[in-house]
């Protein structure tokens, strides 16, 4: 190689070659081959610096990795219904819907037709990109069997809620609670399982009555094979005209859970859906309101625990906050509570309840609404924390107003926007609310909005369709990042 070097060194333009002094040949030459090397080590630096692409300046890391998300929305047999997704996110999300039975049909609103809305197929799967704010229903058609839709989306967060089903949740999971059950010779409580795994699950359903829990043989091991759904009615002598929390248990493979309780009264028939708790809380906050139909409250408690559970409420109206009666006996192990809650309705009927543990064990709670008269019995409200600022309306309430509680020691404010691409009026402020340290407010929802997102100031805050229907907390769905960068859900883990 040095030699090799040499003679390109002096092959090269514009240099000649001198003989140094006899004293210093030996030393001479060993520079000159060194000088040689390093001569031609740097032209061929020069040369292979040319032939490479320019250096490029480090890619700025991503803001988040992708986002991916799944909602499951279970289906009991012989209802209809809709469901309805929406982009939160600040960028378009590709979407993939299928369902498990030939039921769902999809329809395009506030869409154009280039963002994929459109008729599908019964039972088929639809794919399409909807643009941030942008809306899509799916219509849900009677079928014989209990089944689920799978929402899937990537590239922006979406929320998913049901109409005349059981609600939907972002991934299954392996706990379920499904309180306000009861059976009897004219009431029956239908429990739908859906697994949209790709691997089987095996479920055990275990009620906790208020002396404690069963576990009915008829209800254990029951099979949910893989893409599928099964509906399990609740109807061993044990829980005979008891009312009772259902315990879902996946002791292999993951679901989600829904109920229906049906009851007969003469020729009349009554209804009530049932939402899946999937966590438990030492702390529980609810919000709603009073009206001439629904004028009677419940808290219904389950404790998971190995020991009694204290808990106090405190309730707050338009007339000021105070301990709520009835709570003051504690609850057995593996018991439940049905605790009516008096309220004044004041002059607007909105209300919250704050519900939590004296020493700080976790429990699963949720408020019962129950309606006179019409085919509704009733809906129940999960609550939820204080914890979340943001929440989202796939679609507005029946009564066309929102009920919010300031749990806080501060003033919050709730900013009100129509999501771009939702309703007429497109996207843009839809007004806002300011509720003092300990109050409850009222606030309409605009004529023309058809999904709403609110924006609280702060935590503290907490929110409720007057008259039930389904808001969208936004811890379910990544923190509802509206712009900035997305981060992905609790549904996207696998």
């Amino acid at each position: 190689m040095p030699g090799r070097a040499s003679r390109h060194a002096a092959q090269a333009p514009g240099r000649t070659r001198q003989r140094p002094p006899a004293g210093s040949l030996k030393g001479a030459r060993a520079g000159l081959v060194l000088a040689a090397v390093l001569l031609v080590a740097a032209g061929a630096l020069v040369g292979a610096t040319q032939a490479l692409p320019p250096v490029r300046t480090p890619a700025a890391p991503a803001a988040a990795a992708p986002y991916a998300a799944r909602w499951v929305c279970p289906t009991l047999p012989r209802l209809a219904g809709t469901v309805t997704v929406t982009n939160v996110g600040a960028a378009p999300a590709r979407l993939r819907a299928a369902a498990s039975v030939a039921q769902a049909t999809v329809r395009r609103t506030g869409m154009p037709a280039a963002q994929g809305g459109g008729q599908t197929p019964r039972g088929g799967a639809t794919t399409g990109t909807l643009a941030p704010g942008g809306t899509r229903k799916l219509d849900l058609k009677p079928s014989a069997g209990a089944g689920f839709v799978q929402v899937e989306a990537f590239g922006a967060p979406i929320a998913v809620a049901a109409g005349g089903q059981p609600p939907c949740a972002p991934g299954p999971g392996d706990r379920w609670w499904l309180p306000g059950l009861t059976s009897s010779n004219t009431t029956r409580a239908d429990v739908v399982l859906a697994n949209p795994d790709s691997v089987d699950a095996t479920i055990a359903i275990t009620p906790h009555l208020t002396e404690g829990s069963i576990h009915p043989v008829g209800l254990q091991n029951i099979f949910v094979r893989a893409g599928t759904a099964v509906v399990k009615t609740i109807d061993v002598p044990d829980v005979q005209t008891l009312p009772f929390t259902a315990e879902v248990v996946a002791t292999s493979g993951r679901v989600v859970a829904g109920a229906l309780v049906t009851s007969k009264a003469g020729k009349q028939t009554r209804q009530t859906l049932v939402p899946g708790q999937p966590s438990m809380r030492s702390s529980w906050a609810f919000t709603g309101g009073l009206t001439p139909t629904v004028n009677d409250v419940e808290v219904l408690i389950a404790n998971p625990n190995q020991g009694a559970l204290a808990v106090v409420a405190d309730a707050t109206t338009d007339q000021g906050t105070f301990k709520a009666p009835g709570f003051d006996l504690p609850i057995p192990d593996g018991a439940i509570a049905q605790i009516r809650v008096p309220l004044n309705p004041g002059k607007t009927g909105a209300f919250s309840l704050r519900v939590r543990s004296k020493d700080g064990a976790k429990f699963v709670a949720a408020l019962r609404f129950n309606v006179a008269g019409g085919r509704a019995g009733g809906y129940i409200e999960t609550g939820g924390s204080v914890d979340d600022a943001r929440w989202l309306l796939p679609q507005p309430p029946a009564s066309r107003k929102l009920v919010f509680a300031n749990l806080s020691d501060e003033p919050i404010t709730a900013q009100l926007s129509r999501l771009a691409g939702a309703g007429a009026g497109g996207g843009g402020p839809a007004g806002s609310i300011t509720v003092a340290p300990g109050k409850v407010g009222l606030r309409a929802v605009p004529a023309d909005a058809q999904s709403l997102l609110v924006v609280a100031s702060g935590p503290g805050l907490v929110a409720a369709p007057l008259g039930g229907g389904q808001v969208v907390p936004g811890s379910q769905v990544g923190g509802l990042l509206v712009e900035g960068p997305v981060l992905p859900g609790p549904a996207a883990a696998p």
